[in-house]
């Protein structure tokens, strides 16, 4: 599922040089996390599915975009993990799957 239509972006240094690209892209990168257990981070802090939605609708007026990170990425993703997809794809934001955490 996440595969599809995704590119796979590469790591480590490149990944850090393309940081500046894409925020010079976009207006705001909003940095997006859910963990083993299903808890949501939005840029570093927890948040609730709703308010995360209500986030990304701020963030689709300002021309944003979302990276998008979730530990254990093999394993059955948590129903949160879903929900913040589902989200994502509700506010039509585009979206960047990142290899590695954001912290």
């Amino acid at each position: 599922f996440f595969g599809l239509g995704c590119e796979q972006w590469p790591v480590e240094a490149t990944e850090r040089a393309r940081e500046g690209e894409s925020s010079q892209q976009f207006g705001e990168i909003a940095k997006v996390k859910v963990n083993r257990t299903g808890t949501i981070y939005l840029n570093g802090k927890v948040v609730t599915i709703e308010s995360l939605k209500q986030g990304f609708a701020r963030l689709k007026q300002g021309n944003g975009a979302v990276w998008y990170y979730r530990e254990n990425p093999q394993g059955e993703p948590p129903p949160q993990a879903m929900a913040v997809i589902q989200a994502i794809i509700d506010a039509q934001l585009p979206v960047r799957l990142m290899e590695r955490d954001f912290e």
